[in-house]
Order: C-alpha cells, then sequence, then structure tokens
C-alpha cells in the first residue's frame, strides 16, 4: 500500500478551512441590497478554491492509489467508497432536513394527504437527498458521487489518453461554468428550463477531478516540480486572484463559484497550495500530528460546521450577544469559534467506534 500523502493533508485542511470561511463571510456579504466590497468581499472571494480544491483532491488521491491498476473493478469501488459518503450523507440530510423543519425554515403545505406535514416532509427529504438542498455545502457530496461513479471509466481513459481527456473534460466544464455566468446577462448556452439543475451535475466540475488525476500522471513522470517554482506560482497567484476580485465585482457574480474566472483561480490555488503544502511540510513537524488529524477529519468537519454556525448564531442572538460579531473583527471571532468549536465537538464524538457513519473517523484510527 502507497504511504499518505502528508502534502494531501495540508492542501486538504486549507479547503476545509476555507469552505467555513466562504459561509462566515458569506453572511457579512449582504449590506442592505447592495454587496459589501469591504474585508468580508476579499476574503470570501480568496476562499473560493474551497470545493474545486476538494474535487481535485478527490481525483488526485483515488488515481494516486490506483495508478498501478490495468482497470478498477466497477462494483468493488462502488461498495468500498460510495458506502464510506452515501451513508453519512443520508444521515446528515435527515439531519439537516428535521432541523430547518425545527427551526422554521420550510412552510409546511396543508392538504387532505399531509394534515401533519408528513407528507411534505418527505417529499421535501427526497428532493434533498437528489439534489443535496438540506443545507447549503451538501450539494458537494452530489456532485462527487457522480464523479465516484465515473471514475472506474476515467481511470481506464486516462491510462491510455490523459490528454484528450484532460482536453475534453476542460471543455465541457468551461462551456457549462460560462453558461451559468452568462445567463445572469440572460444569454442562454443551454436549455433555460434546466438551469437550476446545471450545478449539482458532474459536467461544470468534472475538470477538476480529471486534472487531479493528471497531477498524479505528471508527478510520477517527475515532470511535476512545485517545490521548485512557489515563488512563481505565488505570483501567478496574485494576478488570478485580483483577475478574480474585478470579475466578481464588476459582473455582481461574488456568491457563485461558478464561472470561468474561477476555474482559473481554483487551478492556479491548488498548485500554489500543493507547492506551499510540499515547502511547509519539508521544514517543519510541529502541526503534522493536528493536521494529520484535522485532514483526516475533514469530511465530518465540512458535514458538520454549518449545523455549529447556526447554532452558535442562535445562542447568542437569544443571549442578546450577537453584536460580538459585527464587523470585521467580529467575523473573525466567529471564524475561529466556528472552526474550534467543530474541532471539539468532532474530536469527543470521535471517541465513539461507529462515527464513521456520520462521516468521522474513529479517533484510534484518525492517526494511522
Amino acid at each position: 500500500m502507497k504511504e499518505r500523502l502528508k502534502d494531501l493533508d495540508y492542501l486538504r485542511s486549507f479547503a476545509v478551512l476555507a469552505v467555513i470561511a466562504i459561509h462566515i463571510t458569506g453572511g457579512y456579504l449582504l449590506n442592505g441590497k447592495h454587496i459589501n466590497y469591504g474585508f468580508a468581499f476579499l476574503w470570501n472571494q480568496g476562499m473560493r478554491f474551497a470545493v474545486p480544491t476538494f474535487i481535485i483532491i478527490s481525483g488526485f488521491l483515488l488515481f494516486y492509489y490506483d495508478l498501478d491498476k490495468k482497470k478498477v473493478a466497477f462494483n468493488n469501488f462502488i461498495i468500498h467508497r460510495l458506502s464510506k459518503i452515501i451513508i453519512p450523507y443520508i444521515i446528515w440530510t435527515f439531519f439537516y432536513s428535521v432541523y430547518y423543519l425545527h427551526n422554521g425554515l420550510y412552510e409546511l403545505r396543508h392538504s387532505i394527504m399531509d394534515i401533519f406535514g408528513l407528507g411534505f416532509f418527505f417529499e421535501k427529504l427526497f428532493v434533498n437527498i437528489l439534489q443535496g438542498t438540506a443545507a447549503p455545502h451538501l450539494y458537494f457530496i452530489v456532485i462527487i458521487l457522480q464523479l465516484y461513479i465515473l471514475y472506474p471509466i476515467l481511470h481506464r481513459l486516462m491510462k491510455k489518453h490523459e490528454k484528450p481527456v484532460l482536453t475534453i473534460s476542460f471543455v465541457i466544464t468551461f462551456y457549462f461554468q460560462l453558461a451559468d455566468y452568462l445567463y445572469g446577462y440572460e444569454f442562454f448556452l443551454l436549455p433555460k428550463s434546466g438551469f437550476k439543475y446545471y450545478s449539482i451535475l458532474f459536467f461544470p466540475w468534472i475538470f477538476y477531478f480529471v486534472i487531479g488525476m493528471y497531477t498524479v500522471i505528471k508527478i510520477k513522470k517527475g515532470g511535476l516540480k512545485l517545490n521548485k517554482v512557489t515563488v512563481e506560482l505565488s505570483l501567478l497567484w496574485i494576478l488570478a486572484y485580483f483577475i478574480l476580485i474585478m470579475d466578481s465585482k464588476l459582473s455582481n457574480t461574488s456568491v457563485t463559484s461558478i464561472k470561468p474566472t474561477i476555474i482559473l483561480y481554483s487551478i492556479v490555488c491548488f498548485y500554489f497550495l500543493y507547492s506551499l503544502s510540499i515547502c511547509i511540510k519539508d521544514f517543519t513537524n510541529l502541526f503534522d500530528r493536528f493536521i494529520k488529524w484535522f485532514s483526516s477529519q475533514s469530511f465530518f468537519i465540512y458535514l458538520s460546521h454549518i449545523l455549529v454556525l447556526s447554532e452558535i448564531r442562535i445562542f447568542t442572538e437569544k443571549k442578546s450577544l450577537d453584536f460580538v460579531w459585527n464587523g470585521s473583527p467580529g467575523m473573525i471571532l466567529l471564524f475561529i469559534s466556528v472552526t474550534v468549536t467543530s474541532c471539539i465537538i468532532v474530536y469527543i464524538l470521535s471517541l465513539i467506534p461507529f462515527i464513521k457513519v456520520f462521516g468521522g473517523v474513529y479517533s484510534k484510527n484518525a492517526l494511522r
């Protein structure tokens, strides 16, 4: 079995923190009906690499461990890989559906068939499972499940036709993301009727998955020495970030991660943060143990942090303490509070052996 990649532990940790930051800063972006182009905007846009990076890492790791295989058996892959995602996903979808219903965020429809609201709830639950709409972050699981189903086919194609697959996947992703971007200008590259579903299909995301696989090939062939070009990548990152900021501001598209400038920014971020992770790994072991744990529990933290954020907000509002989150200092404090609280809760729950059904890793296995 191939050794654990410490570089990817750091990279995955960056991505988890970025996801939390997106959901924290999102609440500060709107000032009345206008976008607030302050610190929240800059921080939020800078973190937009998060979901694409998770997808790149997924493709990278799957292909890294299966690189020497001639083919991946579909049935075995589905049983061993998808089961680790589907069960936690269904459990958390059910939980968030109940949670938001309890907090009055769904309006129950009254009819003869659902006097007690149960008909509506199960209808809503079914839709939430299919579309990942039970909470703001669960759409990612729907996308990654589709890419996992495609993986055995992509594995076979990448072994023989790596560059054509990379090119085709880029064209598909670029076209769908451009279509989403131009939709705001009422220019339709895809049928208007299916617009709300395009973002949860694999098409706008497949390039990220494939480039993760392609990166493995380049590293194995010795053609990718990321630790040698960290400075160059940092300068490229600054340029990509500037382009993204200007695009988001001019087009008023700061709330989406689906647009061509995000593709550029996410790819640059991935390679820049990967090179940075290599440097950090090579020069210090101070945080290795924590980063390994944080990376191992990243899926559980990802699934649970929205609940933590919501409960912290509700608690401070009831106690009339929500003023502590005001302004940029309050936003940073909220980010730290959500991150630390999530880690504490995950650590406590990881002591339970069956925590894996919720997406966590049992504490005795987390540092292996």
